[in-house]
């Protein structure tokens, strides 16, 4: 994984994901608050939604711009391990060992 069609399909996995985290959590930041049954339900679609961009940006990566696959997948797992580990700074607001 050297060159510059690595570093392209890398950047195209890590993109993709940002993008998806932006998507998904713009549609469910924009849900009022209601009961639980609401917010479960947006959480839902929101999760879906983000996975529908995720797979069809991979599809148009894969197939329609030919990035090198192993660099795709290993910029798709750097842009979800660096996402969880925002949700987890988010949520308890330090970084716990």
């Amino acid at each position: 994984l050297a060159g510059l069609a690595s570093a392209k399909g890398f950047a195209a996995g890590a993109l993709l994901i940002a993008i998806a985290t932006l998507v998904s959590g713009g549609f469910y930041a924009r849900a009022r608050l209601g009961d639980a049954r609401q917010v479960l339900f947006r959480l839902a679609t929101a999760t879906l939604l983000k996975w529908f961009v995720v797979m069809g940006g991979a599809l148009m990566a894969l197939i329609q711009w030919k990035v090198s696959p192993a660099a795709f997948t290993c910029g798709v797992i750097a842009g979800l391990a660096s996402a969880l580990f925002n949700l987890r700074m988010t949520t308890t607001g330090v970084l716990k060992s």
